[in-house]
């Protein structure tokens, strides 16, 4: 029978990850404990190890290295000896998409309230933190449930939406069971122009998050160094044999040092937002001031 390959939930919040590669080949034998394939999730990126034994049978349409995969997304099989894959999707997005069931996040206490009224956790559409089901969505009343076809929002994605006059009803909501996220609101900003978009992945929102806290438990510490300029120096005097009618002030040296520094590692221009890291397709650096020759 063949095995199912899926994403697991590496955390209690999260919903998806990013599929970083395979660490075996089509065909290749699989024992329990052999690495399977990577996952990024929102702090750590995990090696993903077999439990069974078996043939990998990897599709044509798996994800590729960079996509979003849900948790629980049916990725692949393992076969027995000269067994046959199953029919998978037709398409990459619908094989991406394909899950088995998952548990919802929940407390103990809530599971017990939802088995004492009867409510099925799966057709809930958490409100806490990372789609987590709270007590407050097992006791709401039926009437107040989304009408079946429409989409649900959370109320800071909702807020959000007000504040921008945005139309949510027809985004495409990230969170379980397309529920729209403030995220998503903020994705459908148009981007200023000239500027392009980086995602942001799981383990950099989580990076920020916990350097932003950083800098507001920590008292600011000011360091101190010194370089050796000798060779720049040196330049300067070059200058001013060749042109001393218009030799460049050190200022302009470290301006065209910077230029060259930010062509080389472009993410220095970046700006943190949101939706993702907005680049300049351009950075023009002037000098207003320069030293006295």
């Amino acid at each position: 029978m063949a095995i199912p390959v899926t994403i697991p939930r590496l955390g209690w919040n999260m919903d998806e990850g990013i599929f970083v590669g395979w660490l075996k080949q089509d065909g290749d034998a699989v024992r329990p404990g052999d690495g399977l394939f990577s996952l990024e999730g929102e702090k750590s990126t995990e090696e993903i190890e077999a439990f069974d034994a078996g043939v990998l049978s990897i599709p044509p349409n798996a994800p590729k290295p960079g996509e979003k995969v849900a948790v629980g997304a049916l990725i692949g099989y393992l076969l027995a000896a000269g067994e046959t894959a199953p029919s998978l999707p037709a398409s990459a997005a619908g094989f991406a998409t394909a899950s088995v069931p998952i548990e919802p996040a929940a407390s103990p206490s809530v599971r017990r309230l939802a088995r004492e009224r009867g409510i099925d956790l799966r057709r809930l559409n958490g409100s806490g933190p990372g789609g987590r089901i709270t007590p407050d969505d097992v006791t709401a009343p039926r009437s107040s449930s989304p009408i079946s076809g429409s989409p649900t929002i959370s109320p800071r994605a909702r807020r959000a939406a007000t504040e921008r006059s945005i139309d949510w009803m027809s985004i495409e909501g990230s969170g379980r069971t397309g529920r729209i996220r403030e995220r998503d609101i903020r994705a459908a900003i148009p981007a200023a122009a000239g500027v392009r978009v980086l995602p942001l992945t799981a383990i950099r929102k989580t990076i920020a998050g916990r350097m932003l806290a950083s800098q507001r438990c920590t008292a600011a510490v000011t360091l101190t160094t010194t370089a050796d300029a000798t060779n720049l120096v040196n330049l300067r005097e070059q200058f001013k044999t060749v042109e001393p009618a218009g030799v460049p002030s050190f200022t302009d040296f470290f301006v065209k040092l910077t230029a060259a520094a930010l062509q080389q590692h472009p993410l220095l221009t970046g700006r943190w937002t949101d939706t993702g890291i907005e680049l300049p397709e351009s950075v023009v650096l002037e000098v207003v001031e320069t030293e006295p020759t």
